[in-house]
């Protein structure tokens, strides 16, 4: 029983996997989040760029897929905001 659950939950974790490559292939984007803040995963340089293992992995998927990389940057803290007005609109 615990086996037959674990192979529906991985397949249904691999159809979701599948649904959202083809959703950003479908679109030509991909808008990847990552926290900053944590060297050497994510940080700004001294001349505020972004930097860090993460940042690489977040410039080169986007060309390993052929698509575009939604320049869309934010806080934490905007992020947050705009999840709670969308509550609020009834968009949840």
């Amino acid at each position: 029983m615990l086996a037959t659950a674990t192979l529906l939950a991985d397949s249904r974790g691999a159809q979701a996997a599948d649904r959202i490559l083809t959703d950003i292939l479908y679109r030509g984007t991909v808008r990847i989040a990552t926290a900053m803040g944590a060297p050497p995963y994510g940080f700004k340089d001294e001349n505020g760029n972004l930097q860090g293992y993460d940042i690489d992995i977040a410039n080169l998927l986007p060309m390993q897929l052929g698509v575009d990389q939604d320049g869309h940057r934010r806080s934490r803290r905007d992020a947050a905001d705009q999840k709670g007005r969308r509550h609020e609109e009834g968009h949840c």
